[in-house]
């Protein structure tokens, strides 16, 4: 066993002190490291040399103008095929009593376009609730001619114009 004593007068607690730490744990560990790549130099293609490669590559890339002669397009509802039909219900699920607004208001809202009749509207009348109405979109698909693709439908829950306060159910059809 060692006493304490012994080793203060030997020196080797200061030296044990002053010699370990992060310092050397790090210098270990790169010459671990070091030795490991010396004999695997697949590993280190693969862990050092491409993705030192590739940032470089995505960093150059930023370089380059892509998009120099490309002409402007004003987002329009023009560009969608036509008819756009959509699902909204006539009627808010709650009222709000003098200051609601009516889904129709904002039906003759929406964007306008040079194609007549561009939007295919089905009502809901009743005052469906979310999951009636998801059903309602769904069966609203099947229905003929099926293309163009249906890209939203609105619930309005709850349109109150004093406060501000618009509770809308949009479903977009994301598949492609």
């Amino acid at each position: 066993m060692y006493d304490v004593d012994d080793v203060k007068d030997q020196g080797t607690l200061e030296r044990l002190i002053n010699e370990s730490g992060f310092k050397n744990n790090v210098k270990a560990m790169i010459t671990k490291r070091f030795h490991i790549y010396k004999r695997d130099r697949t590993g280190l293609i693969c862990e050092v040399l491409v993705p030192s490669l590739m940032v470089l590559v995505g960093s150059a890339s930023t370089l380059l103008n892509w998009y120099t002669h490309s002409p402007y397009r004003t987002l329009s509802p023009d560009l969608y095929p036509s008819p756009q039909r959509i699902v909204m219900n006539y009627y808010t699920v709650i009222d709000s009593g003098s200051s609601n607004v009516k889904p129709l208001t904002f039906f003759e809202n929406l964007p306008p376009s040079t194609t007549p009749d561009f939007w295919e509207v089905t009502w809901d009348i009743d005052k469906s609730n979310f999951t009636t109405f998801y059903d309602l979109v769904n069966d609203q698909r099947a229905i003929a001619p099926v293309f163009p693709y249906r890209y939203g439908s609105y619930q309005i829950y709850k349109a109150d114009n004093d406060t501000k306060q618009f509770y809308i159910n949009s479903y977009i059809n994301i598949t492609s």
